[in-house]
């Protein structure tokens, strides 16, 4: 079908928008009744801003900028993502079972309602509820309570604790941490009218050693023996671990392993 053109009548194919012969629009839609060959809201007057050479690079380089900033802010968010998918994969299960350990409840080793119970509240928040070993276990090996039956404190009660000590980077680190977390345990069992009966504590922390054959097992690492009245002359607030030690030696007792060193 022949589209005729309404300004010169020459006759044009259908799919023809403007007319061959006088280039005369051939559908009025989309231009202005005015002016034919003008679009609708345009300007017969519109002026064009020719650009200097300077001017057009200068706009070619912020395009450039903006494409670039662009690619950057993608290849962040891209980075962030890969990120947060390896902490879901690997780190998240992690977290979980690691948080579910630690809800379970405590396997007390001593018996309910007994000072034995109290005093080993009091050994769990001074040395943790599990030690940093490969399989976590609990740090309370066992707690023993014995009554004294002569000596200046006939009467009264020894109370003796098995725990597992933290492992750490280097040996020093290994024996200050057991003396730190020795000093925690004495400053809140021997407060002023808490479990008076106890007159004098043995310690004895337990670390995996390796024997001459390689194998593992589980040793007593040190032996620290003090007595309350001892302790209640120490300004716990200044005390440092060669301080306690001193006062180990020469007014209580104290053995350490040759593998914690001298």
């Amino acid at each position: 079908m022949k589209i005729k053109c309404p300004l010169c009548g020459f006759e044009n194919e259908e799919e023809s928008k403007f007319c061959k012969k006088c280039n005369e629009p051939l559908s009025k839609q989309d231009y202005s009744e005015d002016n034919p060959h003008l679009k609708k809201g345009e300007s017969k007057d519109q002026s064009f801003e020719l650009l200097s050479g300077d001017q057009a690079f200068e706009i070619a380089k912020n395009k450039k900028k903006e494409k670039k900033k662009s690619s950057l802010g993608t290849g962040c968010l891209v980075f962030l993502l890969i990120i947060a998918g390896i902490f879901l994969i690997y780190f998240l299960p992690a977290i979980k079972a690691d948080k579910e350990f630690r809800e379970k409840p405590i396997p007390y080793v001593s018996l309910e309602n007994t000072i034995e119970r109290v005093i080993e509240g009091v050994a769990i928040e001074a040395f943790g509820k599990t030690v940093n070993w490969d399989n976590k276990p609990y740090t309370i090996k066992k707690i023993t309570k014995y009554k004294q039956t002569s000596g200046p404190d006939e009467g009264s009660y020894l109370i003796e604790i098995c725990y597992r000590a933290n492992e750490n980077l280097t040996v020093s680190l290994m024996r200050g941490g057991i003396f730190m977390d020795a000093i925690e345990f004495t400053k809140e069992l021997y407060l002023p009218s808490f479990c008076e009966e106890i007159k004098i504590y043995m310690l004895k922390p337990y670390l995996i050693l390796t024997d001459k054959y390689g194998k593992e097992k589980e040793e007593q690492v040190a032996k620290l023996v003090l007595r309350r009245e001892i302790a209640n002359k120490v300004n716990w607030e200044n005390i440092t671990n060669n301080m306690f030690e001193r006062i180990l030696r020469e007014e209580g007792q104290l053995w350490v392993h040759p593998a914690l060193g001298n």
